[in-house]
């Protein structure tokens, strides 16, 4: 659990995006923002979390798995 954590509605979006979309990229066109601010958002909620959420790829051109992992 993450306690006094300042989350943005927007890490938040990011996160679900990311795990609908399976694709940082994909996640960032449908929300209107760039693929660098998605994965900022993402740095940040795991670096809150203490580790990744979203299963990365294994090589470019592959999806993130669809596994969040729960704090």
């Amino acid at each position: 659990m993450i306690r006094g954590a300042d989350i943005s509605i927007a890490q938040l979006r990011a996160l679900l995006a990311v795990a609908e979309a399976q694709s940082y990229t994909h996640a960032a066109e449908r929300l209107g923002v760039s693929q660098s601010g998605v994965s900022h958002s993402m740095q940040a909620l795991e670096k809150l979390a203490g580790g990744p959420l979203i299963k990365k790829p294994r090589r470019a051109g592959d999806h993130c798995a669809r596994r969040v992992s729960a704090y």
